[in-house]
């Protein structure tokens, strides 16, 4: 629609980088050096950016667990804790199975995929560890990448005036590469 705002239009992507390319390349055929654009984001720094319109939100004043480095490094404290002395020290390969792991059953929360997804884990004490990993960013209020998605998912279902509130700062929205976002 031709008249449609550009800056009432928002595009996610799974990457940072698709989502620059496609700004750059937005700018560069429309002749455009303003900054009245499209909005161009990665799933998860939109989730993040729309979680600042709930005052819920803010006012648990949450840390970003955004490193992968300090992300593992919790989970293989915990992972150490709970099985080093039984089956040694943990592998880099087995700590990226317990992430993704953790990733996937917040992902599919509540839904028929996680229980499938428990029922195939072959990762020893993983109900523990996943226990002990969301309590420790509970207890030092931080929040993972997941846990934008996941927050972002539940203040749209159950909060109609953060619901509207982001449903009228957009008239489109385009979804890039869909088929690499979560559920």
């Amino acid at each position: 629609n031709n008249n449609t705002e550009p800056s009432r239009l928002l595009t996610v992507t799974f990457s940072r980088a698709a989502a620059a390319e496609m700004q750059k390349r937005y700018m560069r055929e429309n002749n455009r050096t303003d900054s009245d654009i499209p909005e161009y984001s990665t799933i998860h720094s939109f989730c993040l950016r729309s979680l600042m319109y709930s005052d819920k939100f803010i006012k648990k004043k949450r840390r970003l667990l955004c490193d992968s480095g300090d992300k593992n490094k919790i989970l293989s404290d915990i992972w150490n804790r709970i099985n080093a002395s039984e089956y040694g020290l943990l592998t880099f390969e087995y700590l990226e199975l317990i992430s993704g792991t953790i990733s996937k059953i917040k992902c599919f929360n509540g839904t028929e995929k996680e229980s499938d997804i428990r029922k195939n884990i072959q990762i020893r004490n993983f109900d523990e560890i996943f226990n002990e990993y969301e309590s420790y960013k509970r207890n030092n209020n931080m929040i993972d990448f997941d846990d934008m998605l996941s927050i972002m998912f539940e203040y749209l279902a159950e909060d109609s005036s953060f619901r509207k509130k982001i449903s009228d700062k957009y008239d489109y929205i385009q979804v890039d590469e869909g088929q690499d976002l979560s559920y």
